[in-house]
């Protein structure tokens, strides 16, 4: 798996779908800079379980997640923490280049 993947899952027209893909649609670059695609699935219930890039389960939630929750739990991940300091060694040495 090379990118994350958040999967809400809820029964055909169920509002906590529909309320949780328009808060992630709120903040595309978020979504794209921590490499995360967003799946919907028809589901018995509402949940919304955030795979990892390691295709293993790194959170789940039974109620709406917020986006700075969620950005949060995927920043503190090891792969988007490695990620953040090879941007920030590389920002640095362009900065010493200029």
């Amino acid at each position: 798996m090379t990118r994350r993947e958040l999967i809400v899952t809820g029964p055909a027209g169920d509002p906590l779908v529909a309320e949780q893909l328009g808060a992630l649609r709120q903040d595309p670059q978020g979504a794209e800079e921590r490499e995360l695609d967003v799946t919907e699935r028809e589901g018995a219930g509402f949940q919304v379980e955030l795979m990892g890039k390691d295709g293993g389960l790194h959170a789940r939630w039974d109620n709406l997640v917020g986006v700075a929750e969620l950005w949060a739990k995927i920043d503190a991940m090891p792969a988007r923490r490695r990620q953040l300091r090879e941007a920030a060694a590389g920002a640095s040495q362009t900065t010493r280049l200029l």
